[in-house]
């Protein structure tokens, strides 16, 4: 079957109904296999191996290669180098936004024109409109998912002249933040750093209520950051 899909940032696969889809090719910078991550899963295996090993900054395909790109960037900063989450997603590093800048320039050259190229990200560290900042623009479209509406699904499209077609607001530094007082960001940056000591300690499975608290704390202290729900398309 034609590769038709390529998804840049593949991982474990786990966006993925069928793993081993035929008209896909899985990238990944990373070929590693875990056993045992979970301490309450005897027989789990992270596996991560990608047909091809690479960056998504420096993709290995021609210009207009493929009608349907899926990119699922890293979206951790703060998380340890030893934590399950980096290992299971990966991690950023301080040059985030250059990186995803150059990343969603990648996909969209590799893109076909009139082609359609979906954006997930999770909001865990940076929310959604700083990574819209990032790389220049906002989808077309898109929805939250996940049970804390931390998931953002995004979709955008390549004209033929190469461009991403735009949703039509070009004034991208225009979207308002808030600034909540010294003093509240303090308070709140202290049970933030308890609330990710204790998610980075999973697993959790033994423990539901208190990953869900934390889990809780953790989406508040961020929340101070981003702009009031209907503000952002004001």
């Amino acid at each position: 079957m034609e590769k038709k899909i390529l998804d840049v940032t593949c991982g474990a696969r786990s966006i993925w109904f069928n793993k081993h889809h035929p008209a896909a090719v899985y990238c990944d910078k990373r070929r590693e296999q875990y056993h045992h991550l979970w301490e309450n899963a005897c027989n789990c295996t992270l596996d991560i191996n990608p047909d091809v090993v690479c960056d998504f900054t420096d993709l290995p395909f021609a210009d207009n290669s493929f009608p349907l790109v899926v990119f699922d960037p890293p979206h951790l900063t703060g998380a340890k180098e030893t934590a399950w989450l980096v290992k299971k997603y990966g991690k950023l590093n301080e040059n985030w936004p250059q990186m995803l800048h150059d990343g969603f320039r990648e996909c969209m050259r590799v893109l076909k024109p009139d082609g359609v190229l979906i954006f997930k990200w999770s909001e865990y560290d940076i929310p959604a409109a700083e990574v819209w900042k990032a790389i220049g623009q906002k989808p077309l479209f898109g929805h939250h998912s996940g049970k804390q509406s931390r998931t953002f699904w995004g979709c955008f499209m390549k004209l033929d002249n190469g461009e991403a077609m735009k949703d039509g607001k070009d004034d991208i530094d225009s979207i308002p933040t808030l600034t909540p007082p010294n003093e509240w960001v303090e308070s709140l940056e202290a049970i933030n750093n308890a609330a990710v000591a204790y998610i980075e300690g999973g697993p959790y499975e033994n423990d539901l209520p208190g990953m869900e608290l934390a889990l809780k704390i953790d989406r508040l202290s961020r929340d101070f950051a981003r702009p009031p729900e209907g503000e952002e398309d004001a």
